[in-house]
Parts: C-alpha cells; sequence; structure tokens
C-alpha cells in the first residue's frame, strides 16, 4: 500500500516554499504492523491514502506529529492521525453531510481543490466501507480509511491428497479459506464458482494439468489477476521457465515447501 510523502503535481516548485516546507516539516510514524492486509483497489484505496496523507501534511508544521496505524479494535481500517490544528466540528460535519467543497489554507499557504476528504469517503463508499473522522481543535483529526473484513481464499490444486493436506497444515496459521481440487477442471469449475485470491497448483495431474490450468487462469478476463504459485517435483530450468512465460507469479519445487521458504512467497500476495 503507497503511502506518498509529497503533494502530486507537474512544474518546478518554488525554492522558498521548499524550504519551508522544510522547516515546517512534522514527524512521520508507520506503525502498521507487519503482515497486515486489507482487500481493495489498490489504485483507489492510495488515491484515497494520499488525500488523507496529504491534508495532514498540509496542516502540520515542524514538532507535529502525524502517525499511520490500523485501528487499535479494527484491524481492517487504516488511521492517519496528526496533532494539528484540527477542524471545527461543523466544517467537518458539512464535508460528511453536503458533500460540500471546503478548502483552508495550510501552514505555508497550500491551496487544495477543496475535493480531497470527499472523494476519499466515495472511495471508501464505492467499497462498502467508510471514512471515519475525530477531530480536536487545537488537538490534530484522526481519518480512518474503514473497508469490509475479507478472510483471503486460497485454491489448492493437486491430484495427492496428501499433499493438500500438508499445504493446508502450512497456511493455516495465517487465517485463510481453503478451498481444494484434485486436478485442472476441479479446479476451473472453483474458480467461476467462488472468488479466489491465490491458486497453488501442481503441475502433473489428470485431465486438465497445471500449466493448462495456469495457461487458462491468464487468457481468462474474469481469473487473469489471480495470483498462482505452480509447485513441482521437478528441479528443471525449463519447466521454471514455462511457468513466468505463462504469466504464473512463483515457481517452488516441492522438497522447499515448508514454514521458512514457502509462507513468506504467500503473503507476498495475500499477506
Amino acid at each position: 500500500m503507497p503511502y506518498p510523502l509529497a503533494n502530486k503535481g507537474s512544474g518546478a516548485a518554488s525554492p522558498h516554499l521548499f524550504t519551508h516546507s522544510i522547516r515546517r516539516r512534522p514527524e512521520i510514524k508507520n506503525i502498521i504492523p507487519d503482515n497486515s492486509r486489507v482487500y481493495a483497489d489498490r489504485t483507489l484505496l492510495g488515491e484515497a491514502t494520499y488525500n488523507l496523507f496529504s491534508n495532514a501534511i498540509k496542516f502540520c508544521k515542524r514538532g507535529d506529529k502525524i502517525t499511520i496505524s490500523l485501528e487499535d479494535d479494527d484491524k481492517t481500517a487504516i488511521c492517519i492521525s496528526d496533532t494539528g490544528p484540527g477542524i471545527k466540528p461543523e466544517v467537518l460535519e458539512r464535508i460528511f453531510k453536503d458533500g460540500a467543497k471546503i478548502t483552508t489554507e495550510g501552514t505555508a499557504g497550500e491551496i487544495g481543490t477543496g475535493l480531497g476528504l470527499q472523494l476519499a469517503k466515495d472511495i471508501m463508499e464505492l467499497h462498502g466501507g467508510e471514512l471515519r473522522a475525530v477531530c480536536e481543535i487545537a488537538h490534530g483529526c484522526a481519518f480512518s480509511l474503514k473497508l469490509p473484513f475479507v478472510r483471503p481464499k486460497i485454491l489448492l490444486v493437486d491430484d495427492d491428497p496428501r499433499f493438500r493436506f500438508l499445504l493446508e497444515i502450512h497456511l493455516k496459521p495465517m487465517e485463510v479459506e481453503i478451498i481444494q481440487a484434485a486436478d485442472g477442471e476441479e479446479a476451473w469449475a472453483a474458480l467461476e464458482r467462488d472468488t479466489v485470491h491465490l491458486v497453488i497448483s501442481d503441475i502433473e495431474m489428470p485431465f486438465l494439468d497445471g500449466l493448462k490450468l495456469l495457461e487458462k487462469i491468464k487468457a481468462n478476463s474474469a481469473t487473469k489477476d489471480i495470483p498462482v504459485i505452480v509447485v513441482s517435483g521437478e528441479h528443471g530450468m525449463e519447466i521454471r521457465d514455462a511457468v513466468f512465460k505463462l504469466g504464473g507469479e512463483d515457481f517452488v519445487t516441492k522438497e522447499r515447501i515448508g514454514p521458512v521458504d514457502f509462507l513468506p512467497r504467500v503473503r507476498r500476495f495475500i499477506g
């Protein structure tokens, strides 16, 4: 998830403004725990986060603090809090109730469009979530991007039920939902039926093997963005190259399946 620390825009910045910005730079801390995850459109969530973060920078000065965290009682709510001047209750109420365009001059004289908070609110509502805010004059604001809870679904595809059981044991601590398929045809039926966040597939299987399944996944507009980790008992570079040429995200041999090497590969895709 991106946390840009500077305003977007084109053209050269004023040297005076740049110097002034450095002098008033607040302390910034990201205390989101490792392996935290939320599910959202990356571009839209990045835009909402950017708007809240740039607002915090706009109204903070040197000595203030901006903190990025997860709410203590809600791990699907990204909170950006600051120790700036805060927002008057009547102004905040207008933003959330009326969708009013409200802009205020920042500590370095910046003028925004007045649409940043409203856009962040709209993005959260599109996700089925909400934008929360708690502000206190002279003590700052805390804005939270609340997203719906999603338990990631992983599709395990292997004709050996013992190996599927081994994978399930390794994945259990990650609090994921496991779907199993004994071959590529069963796997494709599961993909048509369920929303899947990651596919882990063997290669040698009856009916539809792992490479043909991978090719089918990446050729279909509804499934092409699902990451696929291919697991194989073969070691050759030829099979590895074939996986990546077909669009597979990762390749691992079965002898390396374990918590030390395998789980970090899974976390790349589901957090």
